[in-house]
């Protein structure tokens, strides 16, 4: 499991952009002010991919899904 810091305790809101593809996943949070990128092989598909909160609690308010397409 990886984790950045995401925000301080005053923000409220926080925008989240994750890409996915077959071996990365990036994460920007606010339009960069924290990024994560994570690179992982897994052995088969339909991976998950999990949120959690170290303290307190967070709803995903609005997602948004995109397919990206491939060049």
């Amino acid at each position: 499991m990886k984790s950045c810091k995401a925000g301080t305790a005053d923000e409220r809101y926080l925008t989240h952009h994750v890409f996915l593809d077959r071996s990365a996943v990036e994460l920007y949070i606010n339009d960069g002010l924290a990024l994560m990128t994570v690179f992982d092989f897994p052995e088969r598909t339909g991976a998950e991919i999990r949120f959690y909160v170290k303290d307190g609690a967070a709803a995903i308010d609005r997602p948004d899904f995109w397919i990206l397409a491939s060049g």
